[in-house]
């Protein structure tokens, strides 16, 4: 149980983000009262100063100092702002809405841009949703001045950046701690039989672990002149221990592959994205997949031997995880205890050395501002129809919310900004809409018997806010759903504060909570709708780059070892994104394939389901295991494997194709010899060629000079 605990969050690298942030909320909770106390103002400046600091304190992490000393003068700026739109709202309910909806949607629209205006549409925000959801009664909002406004600002980000600065940020100590965890779940991984989905699971979360300990590495910010060398090392034992891990115990079955001499004509050669042409007989995807059955994808450090058998000691040389070879199964052998054992003992000594280096948080690097789209206004970029949905539903759940909950309409609309602002597509709003809802109605019961509790000592009930916040921040990347239950939880508080109590609240938090998902999913399918596809396919371009540019790496004259595994940790994190932006087609395909697998409804189909989205998402995944594998392979293999990678090359070429929708798309050629974690990536790119959907019969093929997986972006 502790291990899970643990592997949870490899590292504590959100809790000590989120410990870090309660101490800022904290710290503006003070401040801001004892400024309040002593201009004689009311408590609702001291909820604003604090909901800003938990927002801004999200939006300046990794950021640099330059960007964090701007915020000074930015969130108070918007403070002003934001302090007049709130007494217009309680002035005048709808024009105020009006003013406050187009506010938040301009803020959103600038967040497509990239570099400073992105920053500044993105800290705008904080104060108007801290307007939105801190309770200030009618009286109060006047007697408080919009100047005031920008005080909360000045409060909220001093007090974020003075938490940043006594608990800042170590990512060699985090990246050695989650080796640390790496090695626990390499060994609880080895314990598990392997096929099973405990195991499976346990490998994802071992997969999670390594990229974890790869991000800290890259954050480190190292002094001028320091040796990189031991981070490098600590990467580079990482990703052999992880790609050893993840081998069969058992024999592989005996594949005999043919001799180089018998590869196909037109296989040599170089170029990744050309059109070579398809054979007359193409193989079926199993027949393809054939090759790479039982081959271990470790051990790729040395030519296959003509016309042996794979899986025997004689067919490959040794491994470069401990000298063991990986042919048979054995103490020494892949994934057994002796290549694996060696493999963590490596871990174990660069993370030692690692921790005793010393390093600042670097800055994260900015997205970059997306290319303009063919069609102008008539085909907006997605940010900016992501802004129209926002501001679509808010306006929405205000306008029913007003008329169904005059008193709670907020409820509505923080809910329609919860599951839009950062919603990637249609999809992803149903989805965000579905956890928020699920873990809202627990928390609106929960936080409501919560706020009856500590009914009448505020003391016991800001500790209890506090402590929601404190969890729904560490898990908010693990689950939306947890983040959802704590926030709806801290806010029946907080309202249980200002005088809201009873036991009508546990009905009316929950209909407005629906209330203000349905106006959000409505916006999303009806506003500039941004197909899940699109979206998918998009991520998808962006990660079949990258393992272009990591064939290109693998095929040069004179390959660099360490480039190459940087291009297959660059391809790890695209098809992470990929993964999370793939999670409402999932979600949708768990549903619809267990309502129709259902006996009732399989007897009425004529045709089996066609491939869904999640299934070319997933076959992509699998090719980011073969890349890490051949990531391993020394610059000797890869010299030897050229043709085969230059046929890899052009496969991958195919397939960008056929994901760009282009019908001049041909099935791949099969690589039938060189390393086993090539002939594994081809397979897994056969399978994703074969997973992606036919092109329209109506598609043209774009200019020649159009990249091939142009057409797929969005």
């Amino acid at each position: 149980m502790l291990i899970r605990l643990r592997l949870l969050d490899p590292g504590r690298v959100r809790l000590r983000i989120a410990v870090r942030t309660v101490l800022a909320a904290v710290a503006a909770l003070l401040v801001s009262g004892a400024v309040g106390r002593a201009a004689g103002l009311p408590g609702g400046m001291v909820v604003i100063a604090t909901v800003v600091a938990v927002m801004v304190s999200r939006s300046l992490h990794a950021t640099s100092l330059p960007h964090r000393l701007s915020a000074l003068a930015y969130v108070p700026m918007v403070g002003v702002l934001a302090a007049f739109v709130g007494r217009l709202m309680v002035q005048n309910a709808w024009f105020g809405a009006s003013v406050f909806v187009a506010a938040v949607g301009g803020s959103r629209y600038l967040m497509r841009f990239g570099g400073k205006v992105r920053r500044f549409g993105r800290l705008a925000l904080t104060p108007l949703i801290a307007v939105l959801v801190t309770p200030v009664p009618p009286s109060a909002a006047k007697a408080t001045g919009p100047l005031w406004g920008a005080v909360c600002g000045v409060i909220a980000v001093a007090c974020v950046l003075g938490s940043q600065q006594l608990l800042p940020s170590r990512p060699t100590r985090e990246a050695a701690a989650a080796a640390g965890d790496f090695v626990r779940g390499a060994a609880r991984l080895r314990a598990l039989a392997p096929g099973s989905s405990r195991h499976a699971k346990a490998a994802l979360t071992l997969h999670r672990t390594a990229l974890t300990v790869e991000d800290r590495l890259d954050a480190a910010r190292l002094p001028a002149g320091a040796d990189r060398t031991p981070l490098d090392t600590l990467a580079a034992a990482v990703l052999t221990a992880e790609v050893t891990a993840g081998q069969p115990t058992a024999a592989p079955a005996p594949v005999v592959r043919p001799a180089p001499g018998d590869e196909p004509a037109g296989t040599g050669g170089s170029g990744g994205d050309g059109s070579a042409q398809a054979a007359p007989e193409q193989p079926t995807t199993s027949e393809r997949a054939a090759p790479a059955q039982g081959v271990p994808a470790q051990g790729v450090r040395a030519p296959v031997v003509r016309f042996r058998v794979a899986g025997t000691p004689a067919a490959v040389g040794s491994s470069g995880t401990g000298g063991a070879g990986t042919g048979g199964p054995g103490a020494d052998g892949p994934g057994g205890g002796g290549a694996l054992d060696e493999a963590l003992a490596a871990v174990r000594a660069a993370a030692a050395a690692v921790r005793g280096v010393r390093a600042a948080q670097g800055p994260a690097p900015e997205p970059p501002a997306p290319a303009a789209r063919p069609g102008g206004w008539r085909n907006p970029q997605p940010q900016a129809r992501l802004a129209a949905q926002l501001a679509v539903a808010m306006a929405a759940a205000f306008a029913v919310g007003h008329l169904v909950f005059p008193r709670h309409w907020s409820w509505a609309m923080i809910t329609a900004f919860v599951v839009c602002s950062a919603a990637r597509g249609r999809g992803d709003v149903v989805h965000r809409s579905g956890l928020r809802v699920a873990g809202a109605f627990i928390g609106a019961v929960t936080g409501t018997l919560a706020a009856h509790l500590v009914a009448g000592d505020d003391a016991a009930a800001i500790t209890v806010i506090f402590c929601y916040l404190l969890v729904g921040l560490w898990l908010r990347e693990t689950t939306y759903a947890a983040w959802a239950f704590c926030v709806t939880s801290l806010l029946a508080v907080l309202y249980g504060l200002s005088g809201e109590q009873g036991g009508a609240l546990i009905v009316q938090r929950p209909e407005g909570i629906l209330l203000g998902s349905a106006c959000g999913i409505a916006a999303a399918y009806f506003v500039l709708p941004l197909p899940t596809a699109t979206v998918l396919r998009g991520r998808s371009a962006g990660a079949l780059r990258v393992l272009a540019d990591l064939l290109v790496a693998a095929r040069a004259p004179e390959p660099r070892p360490a480039e190459i595994r940087r291009l297959a940790r660059r391809f790890d994190r695209a098809t992470r994104e990929l993964a999370v932006a793939a999670a409402p087609a999932r979600a949708h395909r768990t549903l619809i394939r267990g309502t129709l697998g259902h006996p009732a409804w399989a007897s009425r189909r004529a045709a089996p389901a066609p491939p869904h989205a999640a299934d070319w998402v997933d076959a992509l995944t699998a090719c980011a295991h073969a890349g890490r594998a051949l990531a391993l392979s020394d610059a000797a293999g890869l010299a030897a494997a050229r043709p085969q990678l230059g046929l890899a090359a052009r496969n991958l070429g195919q397939v960008r194709r056929r994901l760009g929708n282009r019908p001049d798309a041909a099935p791949p050629r099969p690589v039938r010899t060189g390393p086993p974690a090539l002939i594994s990536l081809d397979a897994a790119l056969a399978e994703l060629y074969d997973r992606l959907p036919a092109p329209p019969a109506s598609a043209t093929p774009p200019p020649s000079s159009q990249a091939p997986a142009a057409t797929a972006a969005g």
